[in-house]
């Protein structure tokens, strides 16, 4: 019989199929370089396209930032308008209420009482004067209670002074402006 060696052509087969493992293997290797490279630069697009809109929020943010701001200084100006348009038009209500206090206090003093001194805090008041008698000083707190626009009449202070020629009592009281127009206007609200 005769002797065939077949281990060449063997080896060349086996020599031409690790040729072509190997270039598929890298045409593989080549494809998921590729693979990789465009994902890279997909996602990297997508980073900068969200960063992109993250600077612009942030730029947004900081414009509604300052218009906040400016909401906020503009509605302390708006309450400090508010205070003062109040003010004015309370001391445009109340501004004939001093007329009709010294009206009525002139209305109350009788004669023989003399006011040497008027002082008021707010709606409270203290009058200091001098009277002949005790008799004078309970006729001026008489005349006080009956009064629209004085209430609460308190004697503090009752001294006797004694000159050469006169005898004198020196006092003071304290009591209450009032507002007919506001006792009424309470009134209309408790009904």
């Amino acid at each position: 019989m005769a002797k065939i060696n077949l281990l060449p052509w063997r080896d060349e087969l086996r020599a031409q199929r690790n040729q072509e493992f190997g270039i598929i293997v890298g045409i593989a290797a080549a494809i998921a370089i590729g693979i990789v490279a465009v994902m890279s630069l997909y996602y990297g697009t997508l980073i900068d396209i969200q960063n992109g809109r993250n600077s612009f929020l942030e730029n947004e943010i900081a414009k509604l930032d300052k218009k906040i701001e400016e909401i906020k200084e503009l509605e302390s100006r708006k309450e400090r308008l508010l205070q003062r348009i109040m003010t004015i038009q309370e001391l445009q209500s109340n501004r004939t209420e001093i007329v009709h206090l010294f009206d009525e206090t002139v209305k109350s003093v009788p004669d023989g009482v003399y006011l040497t001194s008027m002082k008021q805090s707010g709606r409270n008041l203290s009058m200091t004067g001098v009277a002949e008698s005790n008799a004078r000083v309970s006729e001026f707190i008489s005349n006080i209670e009956k009064s629209e626009w004085m209430k609460n009449p308190q004697i503090n202070i009752i001294t006797r002074n004694k000159t050469a020629t006169l005898q004198t009592n020196d006092f003071t009281i304290r009591l209450q402006q009032d507002s007919p127009s506001a006792a009424g206007s309470d009134d209309e609200g408790e009904g």
